[in-house]
């Protein structure tokens, strides 16, 4: 409590800071949305398959994102070399990650699930500082080893020699699988956005996502996984199709273009945060004093390895 306390006071500073106060508001909406993702999507499971879900929510997506992009963009002429990346792109951060997530969360509490998959920024710093060899920094170091020890300790239930032991079950397996799917997919991005806008990249790989679910969507609802639909999972399904697909992509995407990636990426630390909130309202589920300790950790250490500003983001 004490370091959110904290981290509040350092976010309020910079947003006095910075003139442009309304993107701060829209990057903590962001991050909500984010969250509310694993309750809707956990809701939505009940009633019908991960690849039935994940169709509709980027169909939604692909079709809102291509009316947005054509509005506020030129028309771009892609080449093959786009095309190909942009569908492994899609394959491990729509298909991949997608299955794995929606199964993953039938299996593990929203709050455990989201500092789980909060782990995703510390696993591309790590990949980016062994393969590209991307300065570390000790503050960088530290928060890897920090977010490390807090994912160890929420991974083990507060046992911490039992995960040596023992297998993980099979949602924290299905959940890490996520994790390293997003990591793929974040540095397939980067190719794309040498070329193409924010905008445009999240709008291809969604649309490709998209057809690339389309068929195992058809052979889960022909085997009868999705009979009958509520009012709960209609509900789910166009907030997972409009809120963090599109709404949250936007305005990270602006926020990238006014205050940097260095400040935006912050607030993702807000997201775990909101998904315990969310899941103790909407899901009644309880809050251990483990959970807490480790998603606290992770949190720390999220905020240690994005703290740095790149010298070219400074004002």
């Amino acid at each position: 409590m004490v370091f959110l306390l904290v981290l509040t006071c350092n976010f309020m500073k910079q947003v006095k800071k910075d003139l442009k106060m309304g993107i701060h508001i829209k990057l903590v909406i962001m991050s909500f949305l984010y969250a509310g993702g694993f309750v809707a999507g956990k809701v939505a499971m009940a009633e019908a398959g991960p690849f039935t879900i994940a169709f509709i929510r980027f169909f939604i997506a692909s079709i809102i994102l291509t009316v947005v992009v054509n509005r506020q963009e030129e028309t771009t002429q892609l080449n093959p070399r786009d095309y190909v990346i942009g569908a492994i792109g899609a394959f491990f951060g729509v298909f991949c990650y997608n299955y794995l997530f929606l199964s993953g969360i039938q299996y593990v509490d929203t709050s455990r699930a989201a500092i789980i998959v909060s782990m995703i920024p510390i696993v591309v710093a790590v990949l980016s500082m062994w393969m590209f060899d991307e300065p570390g920094g000790r503050a960088k170091i530290t928060g890897i080893i920090v977010s490390m020890s807090g994912a160890w300790i929420v991974l083990s239930g507060g046992k911490l020699s039992q995960i040596l032991v023992q297998p993980l079950g099979k949602g924290e397996m299905l959940l890490l699988g996520c994790v390293l799917c997003a990591a793929c997919f974040t540095f397939l991005s980067r190719h794309l956005l040498r070329t193409l806008t924010p905008l445009r990249t999240i709008t291809i790989i969604s649309t490709l996502g998209a057809l690339s679910l389309a068929g195992p969507a058809l052979s889960e609802i022909r085997s009868g996984m999705m009979d009958s639909v509520s009012v709960h999972f209609l509900w789910s399904i166009f907030y997972l199709g409009i809120g963090p697909s599109v709404i949250g992509v936007t305005f990270y995407y602006q926020a990238l273009r006014l205050i940097g990636p260095s400040r935006a990426t912050q607030y993702m630390n807000l997201m775990p945060v909101f998904a315990v909130c969310l899941g103790v309202i909407f899901l009644d589920e309880q809050i251990n004093r483990t959970l807490m300790l480790g998603g606290s950790l992770v949190v720390a250490g999220l905020y240690l390895t994005n703290m740095n500003k790149n010298p070219m983001e400074r004002r």
